[in-house]
């Protein structure tokens, strides 16, 4: 009768102890989960890399190649069916000052570099062109499919961008990679092979600024519906 006392007294002096422990360690696990999936409140550490929440267009400026390529492992991939216009372009750190220059370089090859453009033909399925500027003059060239897949970059999906069935020579080898970190915002990873591996170029979207383009990007083959039969078609 004693021991059954003194237990019951425990119980009652520890219970509150453990429900407050309890209600801490929901919310730690729930304050964890928010910021793992969440994309603009990701706040991870791994090992020396630490990536700031929110993540805006000034932080992505600032943020080294290690950093941007561990963001872009923790974002999803945009819904096709809403990306419809014209996006701005900017090219983030590749890794070094010379690294930065030959990137550079390499992308003002047909003009500035300065946008994306995207069109839904459905639900999981695009078309698309790059933007540069020449000149003073915007041309609108190096027009691309696009498509929700599996990445070619870990186990997760991306709006996958493909240049081989519109381009030839050494274009068509390219293929990127796209994933959202707010409507407005993206966060990309643009791919070249070279001899000896897969050169990894971030990169980032903002917008849409501009409207798409009609018919740029488009195959020119009989029967492409024009973009506003297409939007009816994604919505």
């Amino acid at each position: 009768m004693f021991r059954k006392t003194v237990d019951e007294v425990r119980s009652r002096r520890t219970a509150p102890k453990v429900a407050r422990l309890n209600d801490q360690f929901c919310r730690l696990r729930s304050n964890f989960q928010e910021s793992y999936y969440d994309p603009a409140k990701i706040r991870i550490v791994e090992g020396r890399i630490s990536i700031p929440a929110p993540i805006t267009l000034q932080v992505l400026r600032e943020s080294d190649r290690p950093t941007l390529k561990e963001m872009f492992r923790k974002l999803r991939p945009p819904q096709t069916n809403v990306l419809i216009g014209e996006y701005d372009a900017e090219l983030l750190d590749q890794g070094g000052r010379l690294s930065n220059l030959l990137t550079g370089y390499v992308f003002g090859l047909h003009g500035s570099w300065i946008g994306k453009a995207f069109a839904p033909l459905s639900k999981t399925v695009g078309i698309g062109y790059n933007c540069f500027e020449s000149d003073g003059t915007v041309v609108r060239k190096l027009c691309m499919d696009t498509s929700i897949e599996a990445s070619k970059l870990d186990n997760g999906l991306s709006l996958v961008i493909r240049y081989q069935a519109k381009n030839g020579g050494l274009i068509s080898r390219l293929f990127g990679e796209i994933r959202q970190i707010t409507p407005n915002l993206m966060l990309g990873i643009g791919v070249y092979p070279t001899f000896s591996h897969r050169r990894k170029i971030p990169f980032v979207l903002s917008g849409p600024c501009r409207p798409y383009q009609y018919p740029y990007g488009h195959d020119g083959q009989a029967g492409q519906k024009p973009l506003s039969i297409v939007r009816e078609i994604a919505v």
